[in-house]
């Protein structure tokens, strides 16, 4: 019975994911990985600054990017904290 390592199985998940998005480049994948796009709003529900996926709504409140970019220019955020 062969067994793989947690590595080998990351190393193979890995080539899959690069293969099915079209990344070449492992730099590529992990920027993309460790830095997605986020947008701060702050959260009704958990009364702090959250920060949301781009193009997705916050899981607690439902407040949507666009509605926020909205309050943003009516109301900057400088003026939003006390």
């Amino acid at each position: 019975m062969i067994r793989k390592t947690i590595g080998d199985w990351f190393r193979e998940e890995s080539a899959l994911l690069r293969k099915e998005y079209g990344l070449d480049d492992t730099s590529q994948m992990e920027l993309t990985l460790e830095n997605p796009k986020m947008w701060t709003h702050y959260c009704l529900i958990e009364e702090e600054d959250i920060d949301t996926g781009e193009g997705e709504s916050c899981n607690w409140c439902g407040q949507e990017e666009e509605a926020q970019k909205l309050i943003d220019k009516k109301l900057p955020r400088s003026k939003v904290k006390s």
